[in-house]
């Protein structure tokens, strides 16, 4: 084959990796946009359970205060690659602000965090994260049943925010409410159709879904925000690569056409 020939070969494969990646952009784009409307509900909707458990612990005071506990490290990484350092950044703020024991435990949450780094947590327990905004609520229910047997540690959880290379931890002890350190909103106490410690726990309950909720719609935007820089960058050298080989061929093509003429010329 020709050296033209080979130049027009290579410019016809990135044509078709352009493709991919910009099929994969636009998947970004519609998933980091169907979520951002699910995580502006959910996040009122915990910072409302999260006001009626204060107003309820300030009038009934039904937790005790929270001793040290063995914690569970809960690390939400992501289930699909192409996403830059997204991963790494999660590992990197739990090396840096925490000091792992023999008493911890660990959950890993996405197929890439735990393939990259399995080697580092042996004995973690780990399950499959989202791949789209519609599979979240089933990591959800997942999450809630795998997470029963350790109800009785402390759980911190590390996950992506939405701002360039934060992350936030969350502290939360799954069995008991820290209430926010703010005045009494009301004077009166709150009229429960239910017994104070029934009503405590089942409010509990939805409040550590809603708060996990809140999380894996943050951690899923900012995924789709990193892979979508990432398919960019990936767009523009490519965009390099094919122009320049674009402009190789024409000045290959003209040469051959030169040839010819001259063959032609001497030929008569």
């Amino acid at each position: 084959m020709s050296k033209l020939g080979k130049l027009r070969e290579t410019i016809e494969g990135l044509e078709d990796i352009k493709n991919i990646l910009s099929a994969m952009k636009n998947l970004s784009i519609v998933e980091f946009n169907k979520v951002s409307r699910y995580l502006l509900l959910e996040s009122k909707a915990t910072e409302n359970i999260e006001n009626a458990l204060t107003d309820f612990t300030s009038f009934f005071n039904l937790s005790r205060d929270m001793p040290e506990r063995e914690r569970l490290f809960i690390l939400v990484g992501s289930e699909r690659g192409l996403c830059g350092g997204f991963n790494q950044l999660v590992i990197n703020y739990f090396e840096s602000h925490f000091e792992a024991t023999k008493a911890d435990h660990f959950f890993l949450i996405g197929n890439k965090l735990l393939s990259r780094y399995s080697e580092k947590f042996l004995a973690a327990q780990n399950m499959p994260g989202p791949s789209s905004a519609e599979e979240i609520p089933f990591c959800i229910n997942e999450l809630g049943q795998r997470l029963m047997e350790f109800s009785h540690l402390r759980w911190v959880i590390i996950s992506n925010s939405l701002e360039q290379d934060k992350i936030v931890a969350t502290e939360v002890w799954p069995l008991e409410f820290s209430a926010k350190k703010t005045k009494r909103q009301f004077f009166t106490p709150p009229r429960l159709n239910l017994a104070p410690k029934v009503f405590y726990t089942q409010l509990l309950e939805h409040y550590l879904f809603s708060m996990f909720y809140k999380t894996l719609y943050l951690s899923f935007m900012a995924e789709n925000k990193e892979r979508l820089m990432h398919m960019e960058g990936a767009l523009k050298k490519l965009d390099q690569q094919w122009q320049h080989l674009t402009v190789k061929a024409n000045i290959l093509r003209q040469e051959e056409i030169t040839e010819e003429i001259e063959v032609i010329l001497l030929g008569r």
